[in-house]
């Protein structure tokens, strides 16, 4: 089903947000007002001079039966909902979909090519597939004012034979075209504070998690990460980004941390800070917020950037940057994403670029530093990150959320890994409040899984059984070879039989 090299049998066009008005499509254009849309080479490309266009819809047939499943991605992080459905109960799918025929064994694969100047999702509606080519700026119509606007590259496969998983992953290499992941010199593990401090630290605090860490990776010649989380700086949660009093120096801590012979990372959120400054250049609909589209905030995040490197951090995890923008969590967001009727300083990109280039502001200024995007979109920032978080925020506290939004990303953005990026599937949470019995299960899938493994460890809590079995992880995590897969992935949305071609492991995640 080559559904995009034929025009779709109709086209819908929104212009600020109002109704679409439906348009025919010949040679592969149509045209409405001063709106021209192209499809080309299995690109779209949209122009306008002065309407200020919101989303071009796409519809095309479809034949697929209730033999088949679906997957697709979300927008940023993964909520707990991914997993193979039956096509009722599919919904918004994000940039790319599969679709296994139960029946034939066939695979159909649909999706974008990575870093798209648009948001791309996809809904099956009675027997048709409906394109949304989401091409807004804040929550209006993009102003391209004459710009031809190459929004989309489209793509398509079938395959007849294979693992499902293995073809999954081969599609998605297609989607990357000429850009090539970002992959770092050695594979990432170690600490993070976050899931037993959270936001409660300290210099000593820190030195305390990096003398545990430097003990359970004695050995490893791949030397691990000590990331601090958020708590260091003068405003919790937000800028300016300089330290608190408990705090005081942070290129005195970097250094300190080196002496232990583990790599300082550092946390920050690049758009809301707290200083009187920015005034003028303020989220529309949260003063706390800044505005990516204001050149004078991007330098602020530019300098911010070359700051911790100038400090000596090496690794640089950068959160919040999807709420920031869109003011709300993917799990809180209806198809339009965001509430209407609000436009940025800047309305001559769309959401896509916006994001894209604020991206790239932080890649340029982090240079050959590892770059952990957190809250980001997978298919803006695939290029440009070398690790990306897929899944909401485990818990230290709460087991039902590690199954949830650990367990559950893993199982299904496991196809992304080392494809688009390497997959941040969370931490583990170690502060006496989850049964170890269940927590090392979650220590164990994610140290095989060939993804980056990072503990949050209360020093205080690390008892000989935790530290033998953190070590043994780190053991394993550190070379990052092992690539565990879930075996019942079709039939489960929390995965318990993982394997490789070596072991296979059952959890009892209950």
């Amino acid at each position: 089903m080559q559904i995009y090299f034929n025009t779709p049998k109709y086209v819908l066009l929104s212009i600020d947000g109002k109704n679409p008005c439906k348009l025919r499509m010949e040679d592969g254009e149509a045209s409405f007002d001063d709106v021209e849309i192209k499809l080309k080479n299995n690109c779209i490309f949209l122009k306008a001079t002065s309407s200020l266009v919101s989303h071009i819809y796409l519809a095309y047939d479809s034949d697929f039966g209730d033999s088949h499943l679906f997957l697709g991605d979300s927008f940023e992080r993964g909520y707990g909902d991914m997993g193979w459905k039956k096509k009722e109960e599919t919904k918004q799918m994000f940039w790319y979909f599969f679709a296994d025929d139960k029946k034939t064994n066939n695979l159909s694969a649909f999706g974008v090519g990575v870093q798209p100047n648009s948001i791309v999702s996809y809904k099956i509606k009675n027997n048709e597939i409906i394109v949304d080519v989401n091409v807004q700026s804040g929550g209006s119509g993009v102003n391209l004012e004459g710009r031809m606007l190459k929004a989309a590259t489209f793509f398509s496969k079938e395959y007849h034979s294979g693992k499902t998983e293995d073809n999954c992953r081969e599609f998605l290499s297609l989607l990357m075209g000429y850009i090539r992941p970002l992959k770092t010199k050695t594979p990432v593990y170690g600490f993070n504070n976050w899931y037993y401090a959270y936001g409660e630290s300290s210099y000593q605090q820190i030195i305390k998690d990096t003398k545990l860490l430097c003990e359970l990776s004695y050995g490893i010649k791949n030397r691990p990460y000590m990331v601090i989380d958020d708590g260091w700086s003068i405003n919790p949660c937000s800028g300016p980004w300089m330290p608190n009093e408990k705090f005081k120096d942070m290129k005195a801590l970097s250094d300190e941390i080196k002496s232990y012979n583990v790599i300082p990372g550092i946390w920050f959120r690049p758009l809301k800070d707290l200083s009187s400054q920015f005034e003028n250049a303020r989220h529309p609909l949260n003063h706390e917020w800044l505005d990516p589209t204001s050149e004078e905030v991007l330098q602020k995040i530019k300098k911010d950037v070359e700051r911790f490197v100038g400090w000596g951090y090496r690794l640089i995890k950068f959160d919040f940057v999807t709420v920031d923008i869109y003011t709300k969590y993917g799990f809180q967001m209806d198809d339009s994403l965001t509430t209407q009727g609000w436009k940025y300083l800047d309305n001559h990109h769309t959401n896509a670029e916006i994001i894209m280039n604020l991206y790239k502001v932080i890649r340029n200024a982090a240079g050959d530093c590892v770059l952990i995007g957190c809250n980001s979109i997978p298919h803006l920032c695939a290029g440009m990150v070398e690790i990306n978080r897929i899944g909401d925020d485990i818990s230290g506290f709460e087991w039902e959320r590690v199954k949830k939004y650990g367990v559950n990303s893993l199982a299904f953005r496991l196809i992304q890994n080392k494809v688009f990026y390497d997959i941040d599937a969370d931490c583990v949470g170690i502060m006496g409040k989850i049964d170890w019995k269940k927590n090392r299960q979650w220590l164990d899938v994610l140290s095989k899984s060939g993804s980056p493994l990072f503990v949050s460890c209360d020093p205080d809590e690390a008892t000989e059984e935790i530290k033998k079995d953190i070590k043994e992880a780190f053991s394993i995590n550190s070379s990052q070879k092992h690539a565990y897969f879930p075996l019942d992935w079709q039939t489960s949305f929390i995965p318990k039989e993982w394997a490789d071609e070596k072991e296979r492991d059952i959890y009892d995640w209950n």
